[in-house]
């Protein structure tokens, strides 16, 4: 394998834990800017900015444009764990809840007639 060829596999690899290092940081920093991020990560702003596209094209975060100071900037929000849950697991989960709801409705219904006919 030629030295370059070798050298692109590794910018892979780092590019895939880099993806992996800046979600977790934006999961545990919620709402810094791009800028802020590479400060904090110590990265360049190109870097941080192009992960940030991957991992928001892949649904793993969302951006929020803000204007400061006529400056745009954009904060980077971790997507919510019930966003990333597959439409199938999310109606089951709504059924679930209302099955639930039911019945503790109920045995709520149940115990007030039980209720009524001690009196």
């Amino acid at each position: 394998m030629s030295g370059r060829r070798r050298e692109k596999a590794e910018l892979k690899i780092k590019g895939e834990i880099a993806e992996d290092y800046l979600y977790e940081f934006v999961n545990a920093n919620r709402g810094l800017s791009i800028y802020e991020l590479s400060k904090r990560v110590g990265w360049s702003t190109g870097k941080v900015y192009h992960i940030v596209k991957v991992l928001e094209d892949d649904g793993l975060v969302r951006t929020i444009k803000t204007e400061e100071r006529g400056r745009i900037k954009r904060n980077v929000y971790p997507t919510s764990w019930k966003e990333l849950l597959p439409e199938d697991v999310k109606n089951t989960l709504k059924n679930s809840v209302k099955i639930g709801i039911n019945a503790i409705t109920v045995e709520s219904d149940l115990r007030e007639t039980a209720e009524s006919y001690q009196k």
